[in-house]
């Protein structure tokens, strides 16, 4: 074993990679294990500290949500809701619906929730096949309305216009 030793002290003293190499597998054969048995170990995908590739994620919130409670008073166009995707709150007496599904008052008054069996037009499958089939507390959502301000100030009759 000592000449094993002294002889892979003059191989790493000459310092040609290729043939060290060769020499420490036949003369450590017996000594390393073959290639088959040893496992590959894992490393992890992001570095632990601070890195330019962890710096992800830390984006504001979106803001979703009622904007309005009930009993609130609003003015024309004030947002009531906003919302994305699926419909949470379904748009009720003068209230409009926007592009990405922001709910609105077409009107001056006051907020109010309902929570109503929703009936949906039959134009896909689900709504044709699907909906009957539900149980009947699937089928309540809740109803944004607006409860107009009552008029109040000069009125004009149609025959005076």
């Amino acid at each position: 074993m000592l000449a094993i030793s002294n002889h892979l002290r003059n191989v790493f003293s000459i310092g040609k990679g290729l043939l060290v190499n060769s020499i420490l597998q036949q003369t450590c054969r017996h000594i390393l294990p073959p290639a088959s048995m040893v496992l590959p170990a894992r490393c992890a995908s992001k570095k632990a500290s601070s890195s330019k590739r962890n710096t992800g994620g830390k984006r504001r919130g979106k803001r979703l949500g009622l904007k309005k409670r009930d009993g609130e008073f609003v003015q024309v166009g004030m947002i009531l809701v906003r919302q994305k995707g699926a419909y949470r709150w379904l748009p009720g007496q003068y209230v409009g619906t926007g592009r990405d599904r922001t709910l609105y008052a077409m009107e001056p008054g006051y907020v109010f929730f309902t929570r109503e069996q929703w009936i949906p037009a039959p134009v896909d499958d689900f709504t044709r096949d699907v909906a009957p089939t539900l149980p009947e507390e699937r089928m309540l959502k809740t109803f944004v309305h607006i409860q107009p301000e009552p008029q109040v100030g000069r009125f004009k009759l149609i025959e005076q216009v």
